[in-house]
């Protein structure tokens, strides 16, 4: 993967309003995630999806007395944080991409004021094109797709720029980087 199509994602993702973050390792991720949500204590999140990092984040979540909620509308509804993982970042504008046929993954990143993104670093494109090209060339494509740009914002009729009405008012991305043989760093596979 391109450090340069690595550096566009993360300026573009920060001109929408996005904090970008990085992680060398699925441990270092959770850690980072942990410390993050020290801020809204007490906390509760749900997490959307059980793959290896869901599964790690969930554990290291609840090691630091973070409630974890199972995922449904209400729940999401009275959650602080939604963590989930995205397939996608598209470098040109800083969006997030990944299959949301699922109702629950919608309800982790719209529901909660605070949504964490997890993107894997192999995931970057560079453009939409590419990511939608990616999307539905597969064999099952996605029945809904989810694009994330920055936090939830509107604009009133003079143009007043509010955050966080319509959905998450903080976006907070976790750009998982990976070593030369495409394995994460400390040796797990996201």
């Amino acid at each position: 993967m391109s450090g340069d199509l690595i550096e566009v994602f993360k300026e573009s993702a920060r001109a929408a309003l996005a904090e970008v973050n990085e992680s060398q390792s699925v441990s270092e991720l959770t850690a980072q995630i942990v410390c993050l949500l020290e801020d809204y204590r007490p906390v509760s999140a749900v997490v959307g999806g059980d793959g290896l990092i869901e599964r790690k984040v969930k554990e290291a979540l609840v090691a630091a007395g973070v409630e974890i909620l199972p995922v449904h509308k209400c729940s999401a509804e009275r959650a602080v944080v939604g963590i989930c993982c995205y397939e996608m970042g598209v470098a040109e504008t800083g969006t997030l991409v990944a299959d949301a046929s699922a109702y629950d993954a919608r309800l982790v990143s719209s529901l909660p004021p605070v949504h964490v993104a997890i993107l894997d670093s192999d995931g970057v494109v560079p453009d939409m094109a590419t990511a939608l090209s990616r999307m539905y060339m597969r064999p099952q494509p996605p029945a809904y797709l989810a694009m994330v740009t920055g936090p939830s914002r509107t604009a009133d009729i003079e143009r007043e720029l509010t955050l966080g009405v319509h959905g998450p008012g903080r976006l907070v991305v976790f750009l998982l980087k990976h070593d030369g043989d495409g394995g994460a760093r400390d040796g797990s596979q996201p």
